[in-house]
């Protein structure tokens, strides 16, 4: 008659006495692969050998039961796509901006568009980007170095 093994970090097969024993996972806990095994007697002195310190026994009716839960869809059943919000509405102002009287839905008239590219923008002088010299102010000391840092 075998006897029955739980094992908390189960994901690699145990080997003892030339024989490999490999867990029937369960579950995945927080990283860990939980799983149960059955030993036949003849063969528990070599496995408890290795594995003594991370295996516990368990009975025969808690391997049953931890299979049976195995068999069994523990998953919740996948929900549908929900469907997508509906439009907002046409836009209050700007570009395609409608104009809403009693019932009826009318364009909005575009005023003062540019003919060229010119009109559209606008050009003008920039100040020069500052240099790390000019925008860096060297102090004269160490003291006066921290009184900057510390804003006295």
């Amino acid at each position: 008659m075998p006897r029955y093994y739980y094992g908390e970090n189960a994901g690699r097969p145990i080997q003892a006495g030339g024989k490999r024993y490999a867990f029937e996972i369960l579950a995945i806990a927080g990283g860990t692969q939980q799983g149960v095994l059955a030993v036949p007697d003849e063969e528990v002195a070599a496995f408890l050998a290795v594995a003594g310190r991370w295996v516990e026994e368990i009975d025969a009716a808690a391997y049953a039961d931890a299979l049976e839960k195995k068999k069994r869809a523990i998953r919740s059943q996948p929900t549908p796509d929900s469907p997508p919000p509906p439009r907002p509405g046409p836009p209050l102002k700007g570009r395609g901006a409608v104009v809403v009287e009693g019932g009826s839905v009318a364009k909005a008239a575009v005023e003062g568009l540019p003919e060229k590219l010119d009109e559209a923008i606008t050009l003008g002088r920039a100040e020069p980007p500052m240099t790390e010299t000019e925008g860096r102010k060297v102090p004269e000391s160490r003291r006066q170095n921290q009184r900057e840092k510390r804003g006295t």
